[in-house]
């Protein structure tokens, strides 16, 4: 089979990279750049250290032969001699010194033991210069084959990896295994079609035809790549990824193909945040109830929100619905809620731990039905939640709108990205609501308590005494004939509750507080334990009546 050729990019100081890792970012192609100047820089190094090697041979070499010269020159050999002279004459020399040395030595019989002695100290000079010069050699060839060993290791590693590549390669496209025997017939025959498909683009040739198991079983993971949906659409199976008559994608237009994400440092949740117009919104059931949003949110991602508001909003003062996924909060959950003027109500909360993974995965699809009961929430198909209508929807077909705020309300970013956003008409999914957090709870308004917030805080036993003290007195006159109102405060909080005689009371407090501007006041929700308190006194109330008028 012809071997794959990857194309090579030059970069503009003579590096050069794979295209196929094309697109690079300014940071990589300096990173690549710094690899090649450290190759360049170890290459240079090898070779200032074989130079230096080969110096400090040669002076060793050279300081050999001085020594050497110099025994000759003392001995009175070296500087009389002359390269042509001829063999006649060195040995006439060479006797003559002989015989000259016999006469010293009858003339004087321990110059030759002096002489012995010059020459084994010479001798030995020469022997430790010898020895230098041959473990420098020895090092020199050690460190040469070093060099060549890592070199030839370095190669052997990337042949493999190459060809770990070719064979994972190979299990992804569902080819058969290249140890797999062939006939010479046949590799002659596939050499000669791969050649003429080189030179004349790709021909159609006779399938081949195996009876093997391999061959028969198509390759599992080309089967499961098939299937795979992309991080940035939705599946095939929801029908919610091109514009039909069920609806049509919002985000992102013609104009921005990017992923959607909240800036870093925005001033608050309204700066830099996505909003969307959700047209063709009916209560009568007619028109648009289906909203879906494909996205990612990264595994440090602390948290991220959606608003779902109607036009009069106030600047999402007035919230339809919130959701509120916190990863790191009480061991993570997901918060719906909805605000009405500036104040939230009471939160349905769910684990996440009971919940698809929001956090860390490479996408994630979150689908939210308006019906007549509530918001229906569903992740990756799970019906995890649902929000009760608390605030009347808009009358009549218009538009609600969709907000991805870039902060939470102390105005920390947060982090996620947001692939697409889908609206239309889909079939009610919500089948089965056992065990489906948020449905049949009771979250109604108080008829007499009241809920003052903007306050300073009380940060001591003392300050909430004369708080309670201070509202007491603020609003004696709606506690009826006997003046008496329940204040609640609480320590470290900026708001209150104050519980008057009657809701007409409440109302009056209300309308004149506001007119005032001196108090922040709405009228409180129940508490779980209230509603439950007033369903006991209704069901006991009815069960009296109905036997009174068994035993009448």
């Amino acid at each position: 089979m012809a071997s794959r050729k990857t194309e090579m990019v030059n970069l503009p100081s003579g590096a050069s990279y794979p295209k196929f890792l094309e697109p690079l970012t300014a940071n990589e192609k300096a990173l690549l750049q710094a690899y090649e100047n450290i190759k360049h820089y170890e290459k240079e190094a090898a070779r200032i250290k074989a130079e230096e090697a080969k110096r400090r041979l040669e002076e060793a070499d050279e300081r050999y032969r001085a020594k050497v010269r110099e025994r000759e020159k003392a001995e009175g050999i070296g500087g009389s001699s002359d390269n042509d002279n001829n063999e006649d004459e060195k040995d006439t020399t060479k006797s003559a010194d002989n015989n000259h040395a016999k006469s010293k030595q009858i003339a004087n019989p321990t110059a030759e033991d002096d002489e012995s002695e010059e020459d084994d100290e010479v001798d030995e000079k020469a022997i430790e210069l010898r020895k230098k010069r041959d473990e420098e050699i020895s090092k020199l060839r050690k460190d040469i084959n070093a060099a060549k060993d890592a070199k030839s290791q370095k190669d052997a590693e990337k042949e493999e990896a190459k060809q770990k590549e070719e064979a994972l390669r190979r299990q992804l496209l569902g080819e058969d295994n290249t140890n797999k025997k062939r006939s010479l017939d046949d590799d002659e025959n596939d050499y000669e079609e791969e050649k003429a498909s080189i030179l004349t683009g790709p021909a159609i040739k006779k399938k081949r035809i195996d009876t093997s198991e391999w061959d028969e079983k198509p390759s599992l993971i080309a089967n499961i790549l098939a299937d795979t949906t992309p991080v940035h659409d939705f599946s095939k199976k929801l029908g919610m990824s091109k514009v039909s008559l069920d609806g049509s994608i919002l985000y992102p237009d013609d104009n921005n193909q990017q992923p959607w994400s909240p800036p870093d440092k925005p001033m608050d949740f309204i700066d830099g945040s996505l909003e969307l117009e959700l047209p063709d919104f009916d209560t009568t059931g007619m028109g648009n109830n289906t909203i879906a949003i494909k996205f990612h949110a990264p595994e440090e991602s602390q948290r991220f929100s959606i608003n779902i508001a109607a036009p009069n909003n106030d600047h999402y003062n007035n919230i339809l619905f919130h959701f509120n996924p916190r990863h790191f909060q009480r061991g993570g959950q997901l918060v719906i809620n909805d605000r009405n003027e500036t104040r939230w109500g009471n939160d349905v909360a769910v684990p996440l731990s009971q919940l698809p993974l929001m956090f860390g995965v490479p996408s994630c699809t979150l689908i939210i039905q308006i019906n007549d009961e509530g918001f229906d929430v569903f992740v990756e198909g799970f019906h995890c939640a649902r929000l009760e209508h608390r605030t009347p929807l808009p009358k009549g077909k218009g538009s609600l709108f969709l907000q991805l705020p870039s902060s939470d309300d102390y105005g920390n970013p947060e982090n996620w990205l947001v692939y697409r956003v889908w609206w239309g008409r889909k079939q009610s999914m919500a089948n089965d609501l056992t065990d489906v957090a948020g449905v049949n709870i009771h979250d109604s308004v108080h008829p007499k308590k009241l809920f003052v917030s903007g306050l300073s805080k009380c940060m001591s036993d003392p300050e909430v005494d004369l708080r309670r003290a201070e509202l007491e007195r603020a609003f004696r006159k709606y506690g009826g004939p006997s003046g008496v109102v329940a204040v609640s405060v609480q320590k470290n909080s900026a708001f209150a509750f104050i519980e008057v005689a009657s809701e007409q009371q409440a109302d009056l407090a209300i309308l004149e507080m506001k007119q005032s501007g001196r108090y922040r006041i709405n009228k409180a929700r129940r508490t779980k334990h209230e509603a439950l308190l007033d369903e006991r006194a209704k069901a006991a109330e009815k069960g009296t009546m109905k036997d009174t008028v068994d035993w009448d």
